[in-house]
């Protein structure tokens, strides 16, 4: 068993493993699955996770995920974001793990943290 600080649970649906850098998708159709994600991917959903419940800019996340001199690259955040949305929760047509705060950036929505 995982220690509590290794893991983040994400509406019982999403469990992210930190140090692994695994997701596992709960309650799918096929059971408990691991979602396939790009490394820069799990980059911006961890930090979206470690953040949960906080609203983070798009500067913030760009300087982040991408580093210095990506800030100006919000349509490059919005496409991870939209794939991350799909993959996390395909059925969903609504999102409510990754909320988009207009004008501002992205809120991630947990569970438990």
């Amino acid at each position: 068993m995982l220690e509590p600080s290794f893991l983040v649970l994400l509406g019982g649906l999403v469990a992210i493993i930190v140090l692994l850098m695994v997701v596992l998708l709960r309650g799918s159709r096929r059971g408990e699955e691991e979602a396939r994600l790009t490394v820069t991917e799990y980059k911006l959903l961890a930090y979206l996770a470690a953040n949960a419940g906080r609203v983070l800019t798009h500067t913030q996340i760009l300087e982040h995920v991408w580093g210095p001199g990506y800030e100006s690259e919000t349509q490059n955040l919005r496409v991870y974001v939209s794939q991350l949305r799909r993959k996390l929760d395909p059925e969903s047509h609504q999102p409510q793990m990754i909320t988009t705060e207009p004008g501002v950036g992205y809120r991630f929505i947990a569970d438990e943290v």
